[in-house]
């Protein structure tokens, strides 16, 4: 090592090891900058992963399909075949449909009125397939039933999201008054992740709806299964299968 480099490097320290707040200080800067790049890359890939995996468990083949809004009509709905027509595209494996019923009320308890009618809550009329095609366990009691219609049974099921609003008990005897009309509570609905909505709703069957209601059973929402990989080609077909 030549005394000039020995002079340079000792200069050099000197001026480092003089200024060692600023030293420090020119030095923090890149660090914090490349961990912060790191720590953001980390991060993207992360969520990525978690967002792939929920959609691997969830399936990527439901389609859910609504009615387009027509001049002078604020409330489209589907064709009351809407489910038999979409079940006839090839691509198509199941379909169920649900009718959202406009200004009911529905209350829990005597004297919630006021509040259920400030904030309300959805309530639709749904096919018996439902849970079948949203795949979503039922997790409390049971679905609505064939016999249910067959017996004129004033039944409904609860969201996930209202039973806990509601303070539902699983395996609880209890009514919720809809309008002037009490219906038992028979199940509670899984969490539906592909549509929130449906968690904070109250399920009918469509008997029920067109009894009490003065429904005509025209559906406002599809929930379309298709097979595995043919999800866009089901909903190109949609509007063609009911129009």
């Amino acid at each position: 090592m030549t005394n000039g480099l020995r002079e340079l490097l000792s200069v050099s320290w000197s001026g480092l090891s003089a200024r060692r707040t600023r030293t420090f200080l020119i030095m923090l800067g890149p660090i914090v900058g490349v961990a912060a790049m790191v720590g953001a890359v980390g991060l993207t890939e992360s969520a990525k992963g978690d967002l792939k995996q929920k959609l691997a468990d969830l399936g990527t083949s439901l389609v859910i399909a609504t009615p387009g809004a027509a001049f002078g009509n604020q409330n489209p709905t589907f064709p009351e075949d809407a489910v038999a027509r979409v079940e006839a595209v090839p691509t198509v494996t199941a379909a169920a449909a649900t009718s959202e019923l406009r200004g009911v009320v529905a209350l829990p308890t005597e004297g919630s009125a006021d509040h259920f009618a400030a904030f309300p809550v959805p309530v639709k009329a749904s096919d018996l397939e439902l849970p079948g095609v949203l795949e979503v366990p039922v997790v409390s009691g049971r679905w609505l039933t064939q016999a249910d219609i067959d017996n004129e049974t004033r039944a409904v099921v609860l969201g996930s999201g209202l039973a806990r609003e509601y303070g539902y008990l699983a395996g609880e005897i209890r009514t919720i008054r809809l309008d002037d009309h009490d219906y038992g509570v028979v199940g509670v609905l899984g969490r539906v992740q592909l549509d929130p909505s449906l968690d904070n709703s109250v399920f009918m069957t469509q008997w029920a709806a067109e009894e009490d209601f003065g429904t005509e059973g025209e559906p406002n929402k599809l929930y379309i299964r298709s097979l595995p990989g043919a999800t866009q080609d089901t909903a190109d077909s949609v509007p063609t299968a009911i129009a």
